[in-house]
This record gives structure tokens, sequence and C-alpha cells, in this order.
């Protein structure tokens, strides 16, 4: 006795369930590039900020702004929110990036943070002589 539909039934379980795996596969990936993406983002940041290190700290603060957000809408892909704070102090310049991203039964999210010393030109030459000492 032969099973004429039984392909037909097997692969009416086993297709979606194929095309499941692959859609998570691959939001993965996308979640996995954001993340780096984001991380290089809020590096970059920060490095931005420490080349404006004359300006006054509301001139770094808008200026670190303004580049992570146009570096945020260039390159990440397919993310359901994402928040950014640039903190700029007398000491230190701190930017931190918040991902999330929604998956099939799964919101993932990732924070990327970079914190750059802000050292006065004349104070870094000065530690650098006293540390060849």
């Amino acid at each position: 006795m032969k099973q004429k539909g039984s392909f037909t039934v097997e692969a009416a379980f086993v297709v979606p369930m194929l095309f499941l795996v692959i859609w998570i596969v691959i939001h993965i990936g996308f979640f996995l590039y954001n993340r780096e993406a984001a991380t290089a983002i809020a590096a970059l940041g920060v490095l931005e900020g420490s080349r404006l290190e004359q300006e006054g700290k509301n001139t770094i603060e808008r200026a670190v702004s303004s580049y992570v957000e146009e570096e945020i809408g260039e390159k990440l892909l397919f993310t359901d929110e994402v928040q950014w704070d640039v903190k700029v102090s007398a000491e230190s310049i701190r930017v931190t990036i918040q991902v999330r991203q929604n998956i099939p039964f799964k919101t993932l999210t990732c924070i990327a943070e970079e914190n750059i010393s802000r050292i006065h030109p004349v104070s870094a030459i000065w530690e650098m002589e006293r540390l060849k000492k």
C-alpha cells in the first residue's frame, strides 16, 4: 500500500519551521551587526568630542550628539528603538547608545558605552614628561 500524500503532509510541517529558523537567524544577524555598529558609533563619538577639546561643554555635547544621530541614521538597520545620551564633564566625555530590536518571540537590547578622559594638552605633556622619568 502506497502513501501518496505523506511527503506533502511532512513538508507542510517542516517548511514553515525551516522558514521561521531562517528568519530568526537573519534577525539575530541584524542584531549582532547593530550591536557592533553602535559600539563603533559610540567610540567615534567620543573621539569626535575629544577633537573639540578647546570648545565649551555645550558645544561639544551638541557636536557629538549631532554626529551620533547622523551615524545612527546611516548605519543601524531594522531597529525598533534607539536611544543615546551624551554627557560631557570636566573630566570625561561619555556616549551611551541603547538599541532595542524585536525578533520573533523576544526583544533584544544592547547598550554600547564609551568614555574618554578629557585632558588639557598642557596637562597631557606634563603627564608624559612625568612618566618618562
